[in-house]
């Protein structure tokens, strides 16, 4: 992804944290280090960020992949990309 998607996802991850962090209080689970809501939930709010602006020259750059390699569903990737981050599933 470009810089710009990656300081956006960063900024929503922060609210992410935060709202997963006071959810989990409430919900009186005890997680004194706030690992649940800073890996499970981040993690999850950056894949599915990943599944809709990864840009697919970027893709291919990196990966090698051939031109029917899924991208972002905001980017016009269609969405498969998206549905892989979901439902973790092989693109093949």
């Amino acid at each position: 992804m470009h810089p710009w998607a990656a300081i956006v996802c960063g900024a929503v991850g922060a609210a992410v944290q935060l709202a997963a962090s006071v959810w989990l209080l409430r919900c009186q689970v005890d997680d004194p280090l706030d690992a649940v809501s800073v890996h499970a939930a981040c993690g999850v709010w950056g894949c599915l960020w990943l599944g809709l602006v990864a840009e697919k020259h970027l893709l291919v750059e990196v990966y090698g992949a051939a031109a029917s390699t899924p991208f972002g569903a905001l980017r016009g990737g269609g969405g498969d990309l998206l549905a892989c981050q979901v439902t973790k599933r092989d693109l093949n």
